[in-house]
């Protein structure tokens, strides 16, 4: 017997314009509560599937190869969600929560770490996630999103708190060496 296929991944174009562009009578102002929860959902989908193919024409350069109802819709997205007197879509949303940033961030920081630590030879990204996995308590899966995260933001944010963390070590090795040489402790040899 063949797989049946998902009704919300074959929809065509003009039904999912249809669902992504509904009035408030035929949301709101349904009785019945699970029809209108069923109507919200469909158009989220749609509104999400429709800015997808926008975003993956455009990451092509093929964006004028794309329906004209699809970049009329896209146009009219980006001008409700000006932002800066710029024209953007807006995030995608989905997808698992991120949780506590800042622990994220921390555990980023604490697997590049050990990556570095490892060398650059083959398998040492997954014995640092081993090992970071064993000694935080989280599972290893969890360390290997958050370290193939793809997200720019996410990216920027990372190498940033990495960098500051380089300018701190480096600091604090500089104070302490003019704490040595105030001291009269002569420094080591083949040190500069």
């Amino acid at each position: 017997m063949p797989r049946r296929r998902d009704p919300a991944k074959i929809r065509t174009i003009s039904v999912l314009l249809r669902d992504a562009q509904p009035t408030w009578r035929e949301i709101d102002g349904e009785p019945n509560a699970r029809k209108r929860r069923e109507r919200r959902h469909a158009r989220d989908s749609a509104r999400a599937t429709l800015m997808r193919m926008g975003r993956d024409a455009e990451k092509r350069g093929a964006l004028a190869q794309l329906d004209i109802r699809i970049r009329n819709f896209l146009e009219m997205v980006k001008v409700r969600n000006r932002k800066g007197h710029r024209k953007r879509l807006p995030k995608p949303k989905g997808g698992r929560p991120l949780g506590n940033r800042v622990r994220r961030l921390l555990l980023a920081v604490e697997v590049h770490e050990a990556i570095e630590a490892h060398g650059k030879k083959r398998g040492s990204v997954g014995s640092a996630l081993s090992e970071v996995a064993g000694r935080r308590g989280v599972s290893s899966n969890y360390l290997r999103e958050i370290h193939y995260d793809r997200d720019p933001e996410w990216r920027r944010d990372v190498k940033a708190e990495l960098a500051r963390r380089k300018y701190e070590a480096a600091l604090n090795a500089a104070q302490a060496s003019e704490d040595l040489i105030a001291l009269g402790v002569p420094s080591p040899p083949g040190s500069s």
